[in-house]
């Protein structure tokens, strides 16, 4: 059954392993989208092999991007501008509106914080987060405390 991403929370940390405790929410967010990391894998078939064989390489880090309203004083977009100037490990986790409260965090770098806008509309943030190790998923009891 689908569910609403409508009420789903975001949360920065400047830390690795965010949880419910720590991490800045950010505020305002339109839409998001992100991929975990995947396994490649090494073709090593060779001319005597009667079928192809292959064997996993490491994981290929991916990224997560959140649009958002741009919001100057928001302390989770503030700690993501400071997270672009960073070269620590970071942490993003993304908790989901499910019955089961899933939650999925991503430890990464920011490595991109751009904010945009036009005549007779609204400024905009655009937020790069560059995932490097396996997420994790788990469940919580409350997203906002």
């Amino acid at each position: 059954m689908a569910y609403s991403a409508q009420g789903m929370v975001f949360r920065y940390s400047s830390a690795t392993g965010v949880s419910t405790a720590t991490g800045s929410v950010v505020s305002e967010v339109v839409s998001y989208s992100f991929g975990v990391p995947a396994r490649s894998m090494i073709d090593v078939g060779h001319l005597g092999s009667t079928m192809e064989s292959k064997t996993p390489g490491i994981l290929k880090g991916s990224q997560i991007t959140l649009e958002m309203n741009f919001v100057a004083t928001d302390a989770g977009q503030l700690a993501l501008r400071g997270g672009a100037n960073s070269t620590a490990l970071q942490s993003l986790a993304i908790y989901f509106t499910d019955t089961n409260k899933s939650y999925v965090s991503h430890d990464g770098y920011v490595s991109a914080f751009d904010v945009s806008g036009g005549t007779n509309d609204k400024n905009r943030l655009s937020v790069t987060f560059d995932i490097t190790n396996p997420s994790s998923w788990g469940t919580y009891t409350s997203a906002t405390s």
